[in-house]
């Protein structure tokens, strides 16, 4: 699939370790922490999000991940940070708070296939559900060129 998807969508755990104690009982107590968690900032996740989609995405293609309110800087940092994107923006929910990042795959990364794209106006505001860790990302489904992640 490398250099050959639209669209990723990620909701992956953003939840730093150190917020442990703010989480409301009924969430901590009945959600896996490794659907919560996710290293010290809560971006390891979203680390290997960003990695992945830059390989998978074709030029022009998309990537969307949820993040945590906090996360609204640090989150599309990740992607900057990452070097295959532009256009990298946070963007708001229905209420109005800071809580998707999306960002286009850059036309051209060293060592990628050339390949014509199309290219989304935007993407879905709502992400795939995922419960796990950093550890490694896997292809959670593929619908019309359309990868949601999970990570594993």
């Amino acid at each position: 699939l490398d250099g050959t998807v639209d669209l990723v969508i990620a909701n992956p755990p953003y939840v730093p370790l150190e917020s442990f104690d703010g989480i409301p009982a009924e969430v901590r107590d009945h959600e896996p922490a490794l659907a919560l968690f996710s290293g010290a900032d809560g971006l390891d996740a979203l680390r290997v999000v960003a990695t992945v989609a830059a390989r998978l995405l074709k030029p022009g293609g998309w990537v969307c991940a949820e993040h945590a309110e906090l996360q609204h800087e640090s989150a599309p940092a990740v992607f900057a940070r990452q070097g295959g994107f532009v256009a990298v923006h946070d963007q708001r929910d229905y209420n109005d708070r800071p809580r998707f990042v999306t960002a286009r795959r850059a036309a051209a990364m060293p060592g990628a296939p050339r390949l014509a794209c199309w290219a989304p106006d935007g993407c879905a505001r709502n992400g795939s559900s995922s419960t796990g860790t950093a550890a490694r990302a896997r292809m959670y489904g593929l619908l019309n060129s359309v990868v949601l992640l999970e990570i594993v």
